[in-house]
Parts: C-alpha cells; structure tokens; sequence
C-alpha cells in the first residue's frame, strides 16, 4: 500500500506511483539506464558556481583540518564564521587541477553543519548554511585566510599534555626510544554511538600507515604535532623488528571495572609484563615481546588478539597493573594460552585468481550474490581491483567492510575472498590483512540475513462459516 510521488524538476509536475508500478519500471534495470542526457546549451549553468542545481567552489587545502573515512573536516575562513568548521562527504569532494584546492561540489538544496569548535562542550554553537552562502563565505579564500585557525584550543593542548605526562611517566622506555609513532584523533559517529579512531602521520596531518615507517615518527614529533593541532594521544607502530607484541583484549571491563574471566586468565598468566587501559577505558592492552609467535591475530572464541606487525596500538600510560616491564612472553605461562586459543597461521589459497579460486562453493555464493545485490557494482568493482578510494589501502577497508556484511563477520571467509580478489597484494603480510578484517567486524555491525520462505498457509480465510474473520 505504499506510494511513491515523483516530481518533475523542470516543469513541477507531481505523479504518484503505486509501490508495484515503481517496481515494473524499476526491475531489472541497469547503471545505463540511470544516465542523463546533457544539457541543452540553453540550459547550461549561468555561473562556474551553478550547475543543474548543484554548486561547486574551489576550497583551498589549508582549510583541511582530518581526512577520515566516509568525510573530510574543514574550518572557515577568517571572519564572521571563523571559529566555526564543517564536514563534507568525500564523494561530493574532488581533486582540483588548480594547484592547492579540492573542488567541493554540493546540491543546491544541501546545508552546511557548521559547529563554533572553539565554544566549550556545553555552549557548542551551530549554524546550517544553505549551499549559496557556504559558497560565498568560502569562494576565493586563500591560506593566509586560514592560518589563524590552525592551533587547538587551550583545554585541548591542556587535556593532552595530561596525557604526554602519563606516557612518559609509564610506557616502556624502549618503545618512547623508537621512531614508530603517530598522533591519535578522535571523532565521534553518532550512526554507530561509538568513537573512531584516526591515525596521522607526525609530519604532514595525512593518514598513517600501518606498515609504512616513513609516515611515523620519534615520539617527540608526534607529541609535539598533537599539542600544536589537536590529537588526543600518541600510537606505537608494532614492525615485527623489534620484537614487541600486544595482546589486546576488547570490552574486558563492565561498568564496574569487572574482569571477564577472559581477561583474569591472560592477566595471570602474563603477570609482571607492562599492562594499561585502552582509550575506551573498556578494554585492555598487554605489551611484551616475542622471537616470532606465528599465530592468528583473532582467537578462536573471539575473546583475544595478538599483533607482532602492521598495527598500531593507541596507548594512554593508564597502567593497570603497575609494571612497565617489555616481558619475553615466550617464556610465560601467556604463551601456551595464545597457542591454545590463536590458530597457527596458514597460507591463503587462491590469491589473486578471482572467484575461479574460491573452490568452496558457499564462498562463490557470497560473492555473486554480493555482486548482484543493490550497491553490487561497487563491490564489484572493489573485487576487481579497482582502487575507488584513490588509496589501495582504504579500498582494501572499503571491500573489506562488505564482506563483514556478506560473510556475517566470519572472519576466516573474509580472507579467503579477499585473497582471490584483485585487491590483494602479495607482498603485504598476512597480519596486515587479518587487522583489516577484524576492524572491518567491529565497524559494519549489520549482518546480511537471508530471506526465508514464509510457511505456507492452508487454513480456509475466515472463522468456517463462510463469514470473514476478524
């Protein structure tokens, strides 16, 4: 019984649709069948600003603030709404071929959210800008008109000079002595009710690398882009090299700073090594090192992980247990349990032979069921090997945030389709692909559900008086 009213843009006019009538017109059909025509020459924009009802303006890059998955944070210019920033979708945000600008292009009907960042939490103040005043208040602007805005507030700066203090104080003087770190942001997703985490290279604000040690830094320089531009703590990149590994345990402690039984078992068993608080305050990281434990980064029962390389760990110097000892965890009682409960890592089979080397049937079955569904171009796409993101890195994220959906966060079958995808890199480590999957679960937390046939029916409609039921 749902109804469906479409509207004219040029001529105003309204029709309404029956739910079946959209579904004749719309079954079947494919990405050609959804291209516009040009426009008429009469109907061209009056303005570069305009376009079809859409707006468009060149942004210079000073006014970036973070980049981060799904938008872009930038600030205003000097002026009437300089202490003010804003987020864009990264889709509608484009590479400009004038040097030093991004092109934001906006629908004319689109507002604005600007947010006063500089106004204590309890007096934020927002305003929605419509497209046209955004592109005045912006258009023309140059990076002088942005310099004034690019340090943090003092509560900011305060609030992580608290945190350097806890750092230097606890964390290993080994790991403080070693050039893997990079600067922590925080940004809050109100869809998810939970906050990200984002890590920036301590030398140009761009996003860190995992396994790319030219985008880390001394912990000095880290700690210092941090205070200078808003992060809230530092993060050590583990490089295999230095033989440091961290057991995490995610949501280990309740409201009541309760132990899972989990969490008691390994805390006894790795008893003396260096111990804190993750950032959520919920979880628990336990540092030591290690010759080389070849096992997988997720346990069994979900309830540990271990990483070695290609991870960064965001550390708080909120010591649980009081020690700040690097412990050899070969040695320790905590190395049977992650042979016990981690399986040891095996080879992936089928890399990079597309859906031909997925030889069990149920993976293939993913995989075109995911490539015929709504969106399935773009997983197509992705599977194919097509770096949509403009960063191999983000697409592997982007491909892998879709299978967590299909594979209902199975993370075994995760890798093995994305091992025969185009995407898949050989020289990449395996744990590099197993931390991917495993944020990927913990971000996507829709499942996909099959549809199941309803059971059939073969009650007489009615109470068997030939008179309708109610």
């Amino acid at each position: 019984d749902f109804t469906f009213t479409v509207k004219n843009r040029e001529t105003e006019e309204k029709v309404t649709l029956s739910a079946y009538q959209v579904f004749q017109r719309m079954n079947n059909t494919q990405p050609i069948d959804y291209e516009r025509q040009p426009q008429a020459e009469s109907q061209s924009a009056a303005s570069p600003e305009s376009d079809n009802g859409w707006r468009y303006v060149s942004v210079d890059k000073n006014a970036m603030i973070a980049k981060y998955d799904d938008s872009t944070l930038f600030r205003m210019p000097k002026g009437e709404f300089g202490e003010y920033c804003y987020y864009i979708p990264n889709s509608l945000l484009r590479e400009n071929e004038e040097k030093g600008t991004i092109r934001v292009g906006i629908p004319q009907t689109f507002n604005v959210n600007l947010l006063n960042r500089n106004a204590e939490k309890e007096e934020e103040r927002k305003i929605d800008m419509d497209a046209d005043t955004y592109v005045e208040q912006v258009k023309g602007k140059t990076a002088q008109d942005y310099e004034q805005y690019q340090k943090p507030s003092d509560e900011r700066k305060k609030q992580f000079e608290e945190t350097k203090k806890k750092l230097l104080e606890n964390v290993p003087q080994e790991m403080r002595d070693r050039p893997n770190w990079v600067v922590v942001r925080t940004k809050y997703n109100g869809e998810k009710d939970k906050v990200e985490k984002y890590l920036l290279n301590p030398h140009t604000g761009e996003f860190a690398e995992s396994d790319n040690p030219e985008t880390w830094g001394t912990f000095d320089e880290a700690a210092k882009f941090a205070s200078e531009n808003g992060g809230v703590t530092l993060a050590y990149a583990l490089d295999g090299k230095d033989g440091i590994c961290c057991i995490d345990l995610d949501h280990c402690l309740d409201e009541e700073d309760k132990l899972t039984n989990t969490a008691v078992t390994v805390l006894k068993a790795s008893m003396g090594c260096y111990c804190e608080r993750s950032v959520s305050g919920k979880g628990l990281h336990i540092l030591g090192k290690t010759q080389g434990l070849d096992v997988r980064a997720f346990s069994k029962d979900k309830g540990s992980e271990f990483y070695q390389k290609c991870q960064f760990i965001a550390m708080t110097g909120d010591v649980q247990n009081g020690a700040n000892e690097l412990r050899n965890i070969d040695v320790m009682p905590v190395h049977d349990y992650l042979v016990s409960h981690h399986d040891k890592r095996t080879v992936l089979t089928g890399a990079g032979k597309g859906v031909e080397g997925l030889s069990v049937m149920s993976d293939r079955d993913v995989v075109e069921k995911a490539m015929s569904s709504k969106g399935g171009d773009t997983f197509k796409a992705l599977y194919q090997g097509q770096d949509l993101q403009n960063n191999h890195s983000n697409s592997d994220m982007s491909l892998m945030n879709r299978l967590a959906f299909w594979c209902n966060g199975d993370c075994e079958q995760m890798l093995r389709i994305f091992a025969t995808s185009g995407l898949f890199r050989e020289g990449k480590s395996p744990a590099y692909y197993e931390h991917t999957a495993i944020k990927a679960i913990r971000d996507t937390t829709s499942r996909f559900q099959p549809k199941t046939q309803a059971p059939v029916n073969n009650k007489p409609i009615g109470n068997g008086s030939g008179k309708g039921g109610k």
